[in-house]
C-alpha cells in the first residue's frame, strides 16, 4: 500500500488529470447536449421566420376600396406580379380621381357659385373698423335703407319666379262698389218707379260675383305662385318663435357671427324658391302650376352647441343626418314648408327639391283645402284638385365651400377641423 501511495505521489499531476478527465467527460456531455438543443431551437426559429417572410413575399393582398354605398371592397390575394401590381395601382388612382371629380361636382352643385352678400365681411373683416359692414348687410336685408322695410332681397327672389300675393281685397272692393253704384243708378234712371226689381237686383248680384271671380282669375293668370316675403320666417334667437328675416339696421354691435347666420338663412331660402320655380316650370300661371300657393316657410335656427357641435333645438329625423363635431363633411339646416299644390302632381315638387340641391323631405302631412274659403281671400287655384301639404325638410350644405365663410367662433363651436391646422394633426 505504501508503494502505491508513493507511486501516486510521484505521479500526482497525472493522477489529478485522470480524475479531472473522468469528472468532465459526463459534464461535457450534458452541457454539449444543452448547447445543441439551444442551437437547434435558434436554427428552427430562424428558419420559421425566413419561411414566413418567403410565404409573405409569395402572396400579396391586392385590393380596391369600396366607394359607393352597398358596394363591397375588392380583395385579391395572389403571388406578386409586376403587371398585376401596375393594374391595381392604376385602378386605385383612377377611382381616387373619379371620387375627387364627384366631390368637386357635388360641391359645385351645392354651392351654385354663391358668394356672401357683403364682400369683406366673412369670415372676419380685415379691419376692426369694417365691422360696420354687418350693419350694412342688415340694411340690405331689411330694406329700411330704402325706407320701405319690405325685405327687398326676399322680394327679388320671389319676383324672379313671378310670385306675388293675392289681389288686394280693398282695391277690388272699391272697384266693385263703384260698379255697383253706377249700375244701380242706371237701372233706377231707367225705371218708372226709381227702384230695382228683384230680378234686376239678382242679375246685378250675379254680375258682381262674376266680376269678382274674373278679377281673381286674372290675378292668378299673372302669377306662377302665390307667395309674399312675409311667409318666409326664421327661428328667433333662443328658439323664441319665428319671425321674418329682418335685422334692425339701427341696432349697433352686429358681428360677423350675426352676418353668417343671415347669409346662411338667405342661401337656404334661395334653394327653396328655386325648387318652387323648377316644379312650376311647365306651367303658364297659377292654374297650371304644381305649387299654387306658399303659406309658410319656416327655417329652424343654426345655433351651434359648443359642447358637442350639434345645433340647439335640432330635431331628430329618420335620416340620421346631423351637424356634430364627429361630422366634418356637412351641416344640416331644417325647415318646414306649408303649401297648396296640385294633388295630382305633388311628387313633382318633391323631385324638384332633390334636383335643386341636397334637400330631403323627412315627413309629409296632407290636409283638405276648401277652395271656396280660399277664394274668399282672393286665392284662385283653377279647376284641378288641390291639397294642403306640410313638409319637413333637411337641407345639407357641404363644409368644403361653406367653412371659409364661417367666423372663428362658429368653427370652434362646431369643432371644424381646417386642413393643415394643428387640430387636424392632433386628431
Amino acid at each position: 500500500m505504501k508503494g502505491v501511495i508513493a507511486w501516486l505521489k510521484s505521479r500526482l499531476l497525472i493522477v489529478i488529470c485522470c480524475v479531472l478527465i473522468l469528472v468532465f467527460l459526463p459534464a461535457g456531455y450534458v452541457v454539449s447536449g444543452m448547447l445543441n438543443t439551444n442551437i437547434q431551437k435558434q436554427a428552427e426559429d430562424s428558419f420559421k421566420t425566413e419561411q414566413r417572410k418567403l410565404r409573405a413575399r409569395a402572396s400579396v393582398e391586392y385590393g380596391l376600396p369600396a366607394i359607393f354605398e352597398g358596394e363591397e371592397s375588392i380583395s385579391d390575394p395572389r403571388p406578386p406580379n409586376a403587371k398585376v401590381t401596375a393594374f391595381y395601382e392604376q385602378s386605385r388612382d383612377e377611382r381616387t380621381r373619379q371620387v375627387g371629380e364627384v366631390v368637386k361636382l357635388a360641391s359645385e352643385f351645392n354651392r351654385k357659385g354663391r358668394q356672401p352678400l357683403v364682400e369683406g365681411l366673412l369670415p372676419k373683416p380685415a379691419d376692426e373698423r369694417d365691422r360696420r359692414l354687418a350693419e350694412q348687410m342688415a340694411r340690405m336685408i331689411s330694406g329700411r335703407e330704402a325706407g320701405d322695410g319690405q325685405l327687398p332681397l326676399m322680394r327679388q327672389m320671389l319676383s324672379s319666379i313671378n310670385a306675388g300675393g293675392a289681389i288686394a281685397d280693398t282695391a277690388l272692393a272699391e272697384s266693385l262698389y263703384d260698379f255697383q253704384q253706377q249700375q244701380e243708378q242706371k237701372l233706377r234712371d231707367e225705371s218708372s218707379t226709381g227702384r230695382l226689381t228683384p230680378e234686376q237686383q239678382d242679375a246685378l248680384d250675379a254680375e258682381l260675383r262674376k266680376r269678382r271671380l274674373s278679377a281673381y282669375a286674372s290675378r292668378a293668370a299673372d302669377l306662377s305662385v302665390y307667395a309674399t316675403p312675409a311667409v318666409f320666417e326664421v327661428q328667433l334667437p333662443g328658439g323664441q318663435g319665428f319671425g321674418p328675416l329682418e335685422p334692425d339696421p339701427r341696432t349697433r354691435g352686429y358681428t360677423e357671427d350675426d352676418a353668417f347666420a343671415w347669409q346662411f338663412d338667405l342661401w337656404v331660402f334661395e334653394d327653396l324658391v328655386a325648387a318652387i320655380q323648377s316644379a312650376n316650370s311647365g306651367g303658364v300661371d297659377v292654374r297650371d302650376s304644381v305649387v299654387k300657393r306658399v303659406e309658410s316657410v319656416r327655417l329652424f335656427g343654426f345655433q351651434p352647441n359648443a359642447q358637442d357641435g350639434t345645433i340647439y333645438g335640432a330635431r331628430t329625423t329618420h335620416t340620421g343626418r346631423a351637424t356634430a363635431k364627429a361630422n366634418q363633411v356637412y351641416d344640416v339646416r331644417q325647415g318646414r314648408m306649408t303649401t297648396v299644390m296640385s294633388a295630382a302632381n305633388m311628387t313633382r315638387f318633391i323631385d324638384a327639391l332633390g334636383d335643386t340641391n341636397f334637400i330631403s323631405v323627412t315627413s309629409v302631412r296632407l290636409t283638405k283645402v276648401d277652395p271656396w274659403a280660399d277664394l274668399q281671400e282672393g286665392y284662385y287655384y283653377g279647376s284641378e284638385a288641390v291639397v294642403r301639404v306640410e313638409m319637413d325638410l333637411e337641407c345639407v350644405y357641404l363644409r368644403d365651400w361653406i367653412v371659409p365663410y364661417m367666423p372663428e367662433s362658429v368653427r370652434t363651436a362646431l369643432g371644424v377641423v381646417v386642413p393643415g391646422s394643428d387640430d387636424e394633426s392632433d386628431g
